[in-house]
């Protein structure tokens, strides 16, 4: 009944059907096949040869008499078939007890499998035979016809891809009896094959008189993976005459000046180049191209762009070209744009063609679909192939387009872009995914960065856009790219699509990918990375940086009572405190965290905070900070202890409590007494010092005098004492000329538990005093007018003792220091009526007065 051919280049399973059956035709005609030329037959071998046929140069004469439907041979048994052979072959024939018919295929007689549909497969898609109409399983199918080159007939061409082909004897010099009875060597003979009408769900083709629909309709079908049958098809080279092949060159646009160029390839099955190239240029700022005119030998070609682009991120144009390429069908397209996405489906579609034997056409809508899911991109919201995207266009496929081309660039330099997309390219080749998991959190975290307010106030997304609007081109239109872009880094991250059923709108995310080096940690409460998420816009897909309110208190709920303080769950230095006025938690003020659990029941009583060092006082019921002097003396001064007269730690003043706070009281000194050596002498407590107010007068021999010799002024002024005397030595160890070494406290000539103050002790003393001359002096003494003896301290101007003199006497007052200067000199404290200082060096030998202060 029917013919099959074995050309050269695909090989594709095919269950044979009993076609002439299932269509019904009750008279048929004679098929021959001549030198690559089929002439006139019935309608449904003319279908045979639309579907399955492909005739080479080398085929051989062969004739094949079709047996009617209702005359089809019909035999006992399978030991009744006649014998398969050469003549014979593609006759049908039904044994007894077999419902499916028997083909002489090869020298064998083959059963087709039973079934309610037989089904072909054919170039990726399904042909379903069933009564006088063909489906093919795909959809929006559009068909067309093109002549092949050599005259010899037509190809049937179905969206871009060839699903047969029609030989119609224009030069079947050695064909047998076309339509007029005669033989074919007029090369007039045969009728020619063309698709006479078409709608958006089928194409009539028609041959002659004879007509056939095909349903371009979704149809389900079974495949007989049972048959041993097999059918290759050739891929025709088709003549094509291209009118012109423009479109857009794009990463951004491609500068004026970048070359393009179109590279012939023999056909749709191995991709290979002819010798036919061609080169054009851009002369737009919009990187739009056009190639004029060609006769080409094949509709598919190579479209390679090679310049430089202007980059989305920077707005500007690059320093350095790159290349880009696209695989396109002329026959399908008169327009063609190269960008992102044609260049890297280049590599996965030549694989599937070349090693899968896919049609170009389902190679690119695979490899299309590919791409997209490695940026998180649904295919089926994308129905424009990657030919017709445009960055300036308004569909959400234009904008995946754009956001691919964003995600891609990032930061990096042009080199950079190059390197990755051909990385990227051979990585989706064989299998279609793009495995380099580290590079696609490297991308995510940088988006993440500049979307998500972690470095900026506002997401970089904004000036991108404004960037690409900036241009000027493509009618000023920049299509949604960024819910592609957040839904990339989101996923890619972990944390899913923000607004999506699983994640609502202020759900607070960690990032789970171990990949990302900015952002992965290993829990909610992984404190080593302190960064959360929150899923903040729906509209917008946006997730942004949660603050730390957010994520601290994610999950918390009310507070157990009103003022309820608790640490953050990541930032645990943080606190928070739950307002019931707010039903909210907010943060925690200083004074809340330190005081949160105390109690405040004794005004004045200091506390040290819970958190930080700051120390907080009682002050009327409430905690309050206290200052430095309540710090320091250890109690408040609060208006429950108003008045109080207090001599705090370490001090050995009396302090009053006032409105102004803790205030040194001048009208209650602290006085005391001291005795030693038989004679008891005032002490008066000076703020941290506790000093002797009276000079000693304790004597030793040959080491101290009293004014005059006169014991009485010994009584009145105390004695005057070489330096040797008041560190406890004698003249022989630390007197002139010696050198005494001591360190530390030196008790000297000092009562028990009081010693020789340092140099440093006196100055501390002048301090305390506000640095006053006047506080120091006893008051009436004629040469001191000015004195106020504010502190108790009561200094007379005894003078100096010198070799038997005493000067100075009535002018000033000299102290002894316990620091050593050299071996001739110590410190001394001098007081005069309008200064005092400490001495730069003063005699060991020479006289002066002594005070002690306490340990």
């Amino acid at each position: 009944m029917m013919k099959i051919v074995r050309p050269i280049v695909s090989k594709l399973p095919l269950t044979i059907s009993s076609l002439n059956s299932a269509m019904g035709f009750s008279q048929l005609r004679s098929l021959s096949l001549s030198k690559g030329r089929c002439v006139e037959g019935s309608l449904a071998a003319i279908f045979i040869a639309i579907l399955l046929t492909a005739c080479g140069e080398n085929t051989t004469t062969e004739k094949i008499v079709e047996v009617a439907s209702g005359g089809t041979e019909i035999v006992e048994s399978v030991k009744d078939l006649p014998k398969c052979t050469k003549d014979n072959q593609g006759e049908q024939a039904l044994v007894k007890g077999e419902s499916s018919v028997r083909v002489c295929v090869d020298g064998k007689w083959f059963a087709t499998k039973e079934s309610a549909k037989d089904t072909v497969f054919l170039a990726g898609d399904t042909v379903v035979v069933a009564g006088d109409t063909v489906y093919l399983n795909g959809g929006d199918f559009s068909c067309t016809t093109k002549e092949l080159k050599d005259g010899s007939g037509i190809k049937i061409v179905c969206n871009g891809d060839s699903i047969g082909v029609v030989l119609n004897g224009a030069k079947g010099d050695k064909g047998d009896a076309g339509a007029d009875g005669k033989n074919g060597t007029d090369g007039k003979n045969g009728v020619g094959c063309s698709i006479a009408a078409q709608t958006d769900s089928s194409a009539t083709i028609k041959c002659g008189d004879k007509s056939m629909t095909l349903n371009l309709r979704t149809g389900g079908a079974v495949v007989d993976t049972t048959s041993s049958d097999t059918l290759e098809l050739d891929s025709e080279k088709v003549a094509i005459s291209l009118d012109s092949l423009a479109g857009y060159s794009q990463k951004g646009p491609f500068l004026t000046g970048s070359r393009v160029y179109l590279y012939e390839l023999t056909d749709g099955r191995t991709l290979k180049q002819t010798n036919g190239n061609f080169t054009s240029e851009i002369t737009s700022d919009d990187g739009r191209y056009k190639f004029n005119s060609r006769n080409l030998v094949s509709q598919y070609a190579l479209l390679v762009v090679d310049g430089k682009y202007r980059n989305e991120i920077t707005g500007q144009p690059t320093n350095t070209s790159i290349q880009l390429q696209a695989y396109t069908n002329m026959l399908m397209r008169k327009s063609a744009n190269v960008n992102l996405l044609t260049h890297l489906e280049k590599e996965r579609v030549y694989y599937l063609v070349t090693k899968e034997k896919m049609t170009v056409r389902a190679a690119k809508r695979q490899a299309q679909a590919e791409i997209l899911a490695a940026f998180h991109i649904d295919a089926s919201q994308i129905k424009a192939e990657s030919e017709d995207l445009d960055v300036f266009g308004k569909t959400d496929a234009d904008a995946a387009l754009l956001a691919i081309s964003i995600l891609l660039q990032r930061d990096s330099s042009e080199t950079e872009l190059s390197v990755l997309l051909t990385n990227m390219a051979n990585d989706l080749a064989e299998d279609g995914t793009w495995d380099n998991a580290a590079k696609k959190a490297e991308i995510a975290d940088w988006v993440a960065t500049i979307d998500s307010n972690v470095s900026t106030s506002k997401s970089k997304l904004a000036t991108f856009r404004s960037n690409v609007k900036g241009w000027g081109l493509g009618g000023g239109n920049v299509p949604d790219f960024e819910k592609f872009v957040r839904r990339f880094w989101s996923e890619q991250l972990g944390l899913g699509v923000c607004g999506s059923d699983s994640v609502r709108v202020g759900l607070v995310k960690h990032v789970p990918n171990k990949d990302s080096k900015k952002y992965y940690a290993t829990s909610y409460t992984d404190a080593a990375n302190k960064i959360r998420f929150i899923c903040d816009d729906a509209s917008l897909y946006r997730w942004r940086a949660a603050t730390d309110i957010e994520k601290d208190t994610l999950g918390w709920g009310a507070g157990d009572f009103d003022g309820e303080v608790r640490k953050g769950q990541i930032n645990s230095s943080v606190y928070y405190i739950y307002a019931m006025s707010k039903k909210a938690w907010r943060y925690a003020t200083t004074l809340e965290k330190d005081t949160y659990k105390k109690t405040c029941s004794e005004d004045g009583t200091l506390f040290s905070g819970n958190v930080t060092d700051t120390v907080y006082v009682c002050d009327n019921g409430k905690f309050r900070m206290a200052n430095s002097t309540e710090i320091s003396y250890g109690k408040g001064c609060t208006s429950h202890n108003s008045g109080e007269l207090y001599i705090p730690h370490k001090q050995y003043s009396y302090y009053k409590c006032s409105a102004k706070g803790w205030e040194y009281d001048f009208e209650n000194l602290n006085v005391g007494t001291l005795t030693y050596g038989g004679k008891t002498y005032k002490t008066i407590g000076i703020k941290t010092q506790n000093w002797m107010a009276e000079n000693l007068n304790y004597e030793v021999e040959g080491q101290s005098f009293c004014y005059k010799n006169e014991p009485d002024s010994c009584a009145k002024y105390g004695r005057l004492y070489t330096w040797a005397a008041a560190v406890g030595k004698t003249e022989e160890e630390c007197g002139k000329e010696k050198t005494c070494g001591l360190t530390g406290t030196v008790r000297g000539i000092c009562p028990e538990g009081w010693h020789l103050p340092s140099s440093s002790e006196w100055n501390t003393l002048y301090s305390a005093m506000g640095s006053s001359p006047y506080a120091m002096q006893a008051k009436g003494v004629a040469n001191w007018p000015d004195a106020t003896d504010a502190y108790g301290f009561s200094a007379l101007p005894v003078g100096y003792y010198e070799n038997g003199y005493f000067p100075e006497v009535g002018k000033r007052a000299y102290f002894w220091s316990a620091t050593e200067v050299n071996i001739y000199y110590a410190n001394n404290w001098c007081l005069a009526a309008d200064f005092a200082s400490l001495s730069g060096g003063f005699h060991k030998i020479y006289g002066s007065s002594i005070r002690c202060v306490m340990d």
